[in-house]
């Protein structure tokens, strides 16, 4: 995730472009997958949103013929990257599966041990890079704390991260019949989790146990137990002795934020605009484009709150497209949401991939980030471990061959 925060700036026919590290490593893997490895994958995930990229261009075929404030150009740059997403469902799964599971699942799970590390320091002190509006950074030598982001611009966006990844290692446990999540590693991601004080972290948090449960035998639900006592004594340390988050402790912090989800208490900004106000402009949409929505691309869905009112004065609650269903309705509609729900439906109904659709269906409304290389990256995990059809290409005077039937791997 945090080399999505990584990014680079250049103009191009006069508009300023943006390339993160994440894309560069996707367009570094296609071009690999596409002219060495030449097996690509289909199975009901690709159908699914192929179609989706479909509806993407009616959609914009019909918004810029029709409306004046489209920008076709910054709508013409998100559907490129719109085909790189659909690239990497198609051609990605067979690399990984070539990978093997073993070192994915170790890649995956060092990569979340480091996320929960540095945010549990990120807590105490001054960590050398941080995240700025502008990415990661070096960060400042100053004495001033403040509620910790680590390498993501969001704490929820870590939330997001921690429960595609460990639902994927979990996933790859209950196939293989092997254990890779440790004692150690519940414990040191309940207090990452805990360390961000997202409520979404709280919620990851949970899932995480319960899967946990439902996933091992008792022998190994014994650990659980004792990692579940010691990480209760670890974070009662923890919120005690971090410093202050801005002019609260993180105890009254996190107890101010945990308030808002009961009935009558829904004060957050945040889980307002999150919630309510994603809700309320998707309704919007619907209402003025029902089929296909207003058109996908930055600048075009900024222009959707000016075209409605920008805030509802009985919740005072701020249009947004901070989860996935209000980006997907903005962008393509109903239809559109029709295709999206049918990959994380078929990604459930999977066996070999259940516990990561399941992944899929919390994160729709943990956040807004529909069409991030990162959660495709899991998308294509989860087709590769799930079982599929390869269409393989040949080199040069060798006609193409037909489909053949593949098994899952691991």
């Amino acid at each position: 995730m945090s080399l999505g925060n990584i990014f680079f700036r250049f103009p191009l026919a006069g508009q300023s472009v943006t390339l993160a590290v994440s894309d560069a490593v996707v367009a570094v893997l296609l071009f690999y997958a596409l002219f060495r490895v030449r097996i690509a994958v289909r199975n009901s995930v690709v159908f699914a949103f192929l179609y989706f990229v479909v509806i993407v261009l009616i959609s914009g075929i019909l918004n810029v013929t029709s409306d004046p404030t489209f920008d076709g150009y910054d709508f013409a740059l998100d559907y490129l990257r719109l085909s790189g997403l659909l690239g990497m469902l198609v051609l990605l799964p067979t690399v990984m599966r070539r990978v093997g599971n073993e070192l994915l699942v170790m890649g995956t799970l060092w990569a979340v041990r480091f996320h929960c590390l540095y945010f549990v320091l990120d807590t105490f002190f001054v960590m050398p890079v941080r995240w700025a509006s502008t990415g990661v950074i070096w960060s400042p030598v100053t004495p001033e704390f403040s509620r910790p982001v680590g390498l993501f611009g969001e704490p929820s966006f870590f939330a997001v991260f921690v429960i595609l990844s460990l639902f994927f290692v979990l996933q790859v446990e209950v196939n293989s019949k092997r254990l890779y999540i440790r004692t150690y590693d519940i414990v040191l991601i309940s207090l990452g989790l805990l360390a961000s004080t997202a409520l979404s972290s709280l919620v990851v948090l949970n899932c995480f146990f319960i899967a946990l449960i439902v996933t091992r035998d008792m022998k190994h639900r014994v650990r659980v137990g004792a990692s579940a006592t010691v990480f209760c004594v670890l974070a009662a340390v923890t919120v005690s002795t971090a410093p202050d988050i801005g002019r609260e402790s993180m105890g009254d912090y996190m107890f101010s934020r945990a308030k808002n989800i009961r009935p009558g208490q829904f004060s957050d900004s945040s889980s307002r605009q999150r919630i309510i106000g994603s809700t309320l402009l998707a309704v919007e949409v619907l209402k003025d484009a029902p089929m296909f929505g207003k058109g996908m691309g930055g600048q075009n869905t900024n222009r959707l709150f000016l075209l409605y009112p920008e805030t509802v004065p009985a919740r005072s609650a701020p249009l947004s497209t901070t989860i996935v269903p209000a980006q997907v309705v903005a962008s393509s509609g109903f239809l559109g949401l029709l295709a999206i729900l049918w990959v994380y439906i078929a990604t459930v109904n999977a066996r070999r991939s259940r516990l990561m659709g399941l992944s899929f269906l919390v994160s729709l409304f943990l956040w807004g980030g529909a069409f991030e290389p990162v959660f495709w990256w899991f998308v294509c995990l989860s087709v590769a471990i799930s079982g599929g059809q390869q269409l393989r290409w040949m080199r040069k005077g060798v006609s193409r061959s037909a489909a053949a039937a593949v098994g899952p791997v691991g």
